[in-house]
């Protein structure tokens, strides 16, 4: 056990009732016997005996103790001292630190009413914070898509509605596609277009947008509507089947 430097601790041992008890102490810094064969005195008849061990050591010690009732022993180990010193030691580091706590400074004196005044000046930014929160989530939905994707609508090109309109009204005249099998070589391609009026598409530039002709772009020659056939000026490779492209 540990105790404080001032206290004097009662030492323990139990034996028979109405034995004759002894204790010898030593300072386990140097071996010392500081105690030889001190009486003990018996509690009652209870067959326990005690000891008042008062050494007051000047720094933390530690006391190793026999007691023997000339049959057997008991020994422990107490430890005393440290504990005043250190926290004297902690206060004065506190008093050579910060001086006078009660005008001290260096750190926050608001009182609790300080910290309520300035979080009701605050309140109104919270309302609005909580007001933009709200119309933000009542926005959101219009501007996602069925599967949860964000919908760019340009309404406007450098200010310009009308610019805006232009390019929808050009976009929507692209055509995609995809080659299928038939007819695939460097100046026809058979094609899962739905049109069905024959050269339609005449005067049209092929774009591929995949495959080995990707981003090669060629003009329409010559379209069959019943076959889907597109014919065009000679490309450096054939397509194959699957190939993308779109005519602009």
């Amino acid at each position: 056990m540990r105790y404080l430097t001032s206290e004097n601790p009662y030492l323990i041992c139990r034996f028979s009732t109405g034995d004759a008890a002894t204790i010898d102490i030593y300072d386990l810094s140097d071996d010392s016997k500081i105690v030889d064969g001190a009486s003990m005195s018996e509690i009652g008849s209870t067959g326990y005996f005690k000891y008042q061990f008062n050494p007051n050591p000047a720094t933390l010690t530690e006391y190793l103790y026999i007691a023997d009732n000339g049959t057997e022993e008991h020994a422990g180990k107490v430890i005393l001292g440290g504990y005043p010193d250190s926290i004297l030691e902690d206060t004065n580091e506190l008093q050579t630190n910060q001086g006078n706590w009660v005008t001290a400074t260096g750190f926050s004196t608001h009182s609790a009413a300080d910290v309520r005044a300035e979080m009701d000046n605050n309140s109104t930014k919270l309302s609005a914070i909580e007001t933009d929160t709200q119309d933000i989530q009542s926005r959101i939905p219009a501007a996602l898509s069925p599967d949860g994707n964000i919908r760019a609508d340009a309404l406007a090109i450098s200010g310009s509605t009308d610019a805006a309109d232009k390019l929808e009204a050009s976009a929507k005249t692209i055509v995609p596609g995809t080659a299928v099998a038939g007819t695939l070589s460097n100046t026809q391609m058979t094609t899962d277009l739905t049109e069905t009026t024959n050269n339609h598409y005449n005067g049209r530039i092929i774009i591929w947008t995949s495959g080995v002709l990707k981003d090669q772009a060629t003009d329409v020659t010559s379209y069959d509507g019943t076959t889907k056939k597109l014919t065009y000026t000679a490309t450096t490779e054939a397509p194959s089947e699957g190939d993308t492209f779109v005519l602009v």
